[in-house]
C-alpha cells in the first residue's frame, strides 16, 4: 500500500502539496479553488520562466476557450491568496501582452504521502477480510442421519459377503 513520493513546493511562507492537492501558508490550509491551484502549481514549476497566456491557459482549462479577461481573474485571486502586494517585487510578473512569470524562489521536497491514507487502507482491507470470512466460511457441515434422509442426500452401499473376501 505504499504510495509514491510527489514533490512539495515550497515559497515564500507557502508550500503546495501535490499529494494533497492543497496550498499551505505557515502549515495552515488555504482556501483555494480548482483552477487557482492549477495555475499556481504550473507557475511554480515552471518558476523563472515567462509562460505564455496560451500555455497556461491549455494546461489549466485543457483547451476551453477561455478569455485573457478570466486568466487575469486568476491572476488576480491567486495575487491574493499569496499575499503578492509588493507592486515594486511581485511574486508574479505581468509581461503585458506575453504572459505570466513566477519570481520566489522555491525549494522542492519530496512528499511522502500520510501513513494515516495506509493506515485506513490496511484497516479497511482486515476488515473485508473479516466480513468476507463470515458470509463465506463454512456452515455446519456435518448433517445427522435424519438430515441426509429427509435431504435425500443419502447414498447407501450394501456390501455382500461375496464382495469382502474374507482371510
Amino acid at each position: 500500500m505504499g504510495g509514491q513520493t510527489m514533490p512539495e513546493y515550497h515559497f515564500l511562507d507557502f508550500h503546495i502539496s501535490r499529494h494533497q492537492q492543497a496550498l499551505y501558508y505557515k502549515n495552515k490550509k488555504q482556501a483555494i479553488n480548482t483552477k487557482a491551484y492549477h495555475l499556481l502549481l504550473e507557475l511554480v514549476e515552471n518558476q523563472g520562466q515567462i509562460l505564455s497566456k496560451d500555455h497556461l491557459i491549455n494546461t489549466v482549462w485543457h483547451g476551453q476557450i477561455v478569455t485573457d479577461a478570466a486568466l487575469a481573474k486568476q491572476i488576480l485571486r491567486l495575487r491574493k491568496i499569496i499575499h503578492d502586494d509588493d507592486l515594486s517585487n511581485p511574486v508574479i510578473e505581468t509581461h503585458r501582452g506575453v504572459g505570466y512569470r513566477f519570481t520566489a524562489p522555491v525549494t522542492i521536497k519530496n512528499e511522502q504521502p500520510s501513513k494515516q491514507y495506509n493506515k485506513v487502507g490496511l484497516v479497511a482491507l482486515i476488515f473485508l477480510l473479516l466480513i468476507s470470512l463470515i458470509l463465506f466460511w463454512p456452515q455446519n457441515t456435518v448433517k445427522t442421519i435424519d438430515q441426509a434422509v429427509a435431504a435425500d442426500d443419502v447414498n447407501l452401499v450394501l456390501l455382500s459377503d461375496s464382495d469382502n473376501p474374507s482371510p
